[in-house]
Order: structure tokens, then C-alpha cells, then sequence
């Protein structure tokens, strides 16, 4: 039997034991994140531009694969070219196909012209990482990029904000 000093410490080393298990709750894996921007906020209609995408990847002893859908903005158009500083990544206007022959992966889905497909790597090497993409418009107005904009999101973050690109018609001199 327990003498009621010895009661008393037991009870306080579990009263104790018990804090310190709902202070610390468990965290999960930070994902890299992911923003974008444009080359220039304003340009005159028809210049190529580019939208740039940037990953930045917090736990850097870590290799993360990426994906995602991007749906350009209604009248713009890719200019072809993409690339990025991001390892083993593809951009591509086709979705992927699954290397064991099954169709499309991941519930990805074939969709209309102005949508490309992203998929690539970070490395610890590579602690941040851009993806670009060259594009116009041919008609003046304000063309935004935001998070719903990019489909089947793996590995990333969603965008915490939206870009922005002002195409305007040039003026005579």
C-alpha cells in the first residue's frame, strides 16, 4: 500500500506526464510551398512574358515530387519553351501517362487547350526551384493566376495568393 506522500508524487508525475503529452501534439511533414508570379506586373498585348512558379522547399534533407494541373488564364496563350531549375521535371500540353500502361495517373484527366501538365522533383540540393512558363495575350485586360487554377496539386502547398499581369494595347509614339 501506498503511504499518502508516495500517492501524492504518483498522482503529480501522472498529472504531469499527461501535460506534457497534449503540449507537444504531433506535426506533419511541411510540404515545400509554392507561389507565382509574373515577369512585369503591365505589358502592351502580344509581348511574350512569362509566369513563373516558385518552390521552396523548408525541409531541405528531403527529395519531394511535385505535380500539378495549370490552367492558363482565359486569352492567353503558352508560347512553348517552358522549363525550370527544378530536377527531372516534365511541362508538358499532354497528361502524363502511367508508366504501367493504365491511362492517365492520379485521377489527372485529359482537358481543353491552355491547361499543362507539371510534374518534377526537389532535392536537398535544390532548396528552392522555379518553373516558367512564356506566354501572351492578344487582347488588352488584367489575366490572374490563383490557386484554383492548379489541379491535382501533389507535394505542394496550395498558392496563398493570386498573380497578376496587365496586358495592355500599346501606344503610338
Amino acid at each position: 500500500m501506498l503511504s499518502p506522500n508516495q500517492r501524492r508524487v504518483l498522482s503529480t508525475a501522472v498529472a504531469l506526464s499527461a501535460l506534457v503529452v497534449t503540449a507537444q501534439p504531433a506535426t506533419a511533414a511541411v510540404l515545400p510551398g509554392v507561389t507565382a508570379a509574373y515577369s512585369v506586373t503591365a505589358s502592351a498585348h502580344n509581348k511574350p512574358r512569362n509566369l513563373v512558379f516558385t518552390l521552396a522547399n523548408s525541409d531541405i534533407a528531403s527529395t519531394f515530387t511535385f505535380a500539378f494541373t495549370l490552367t492558363l488564364p482565359t486569352g492567353t496563350t503558352p508560347l512553348g519553351g517552358e522549363s525550370s531549375t527544378c530536377t527531372d521535371t516534365t511541362i508538358s500540353d499532354t497528361p502524363p501517362v502511367d508508366p504501367g500502361g493504365g491511362g492517365i495517373p492520379g485521377g489527372r484527366a485529359a482537358l481543353v487547350a491552355d491547361v499543362l501538365y507539371v510534374d518534377g522533383t526537389m532535392t536537398s540540393l535544390t532548396p528552392t526551384c522555379t518553373v516558367t512558363i512564356p506566354l501572351t495575350a492578344a487582347t488588352e485586360g488584367v489575366y490572374s493566376t490563383c490557386s484554383a487554377d492548379l489541379a491535382d496539386l501533389a507535394g505542394l502547398t496550395p498558392l496563398a495568393t493570386c498573380a497578376s499581369i496587365y496586358f495592355a494595347e500599346p501606344y503610338a509614339s
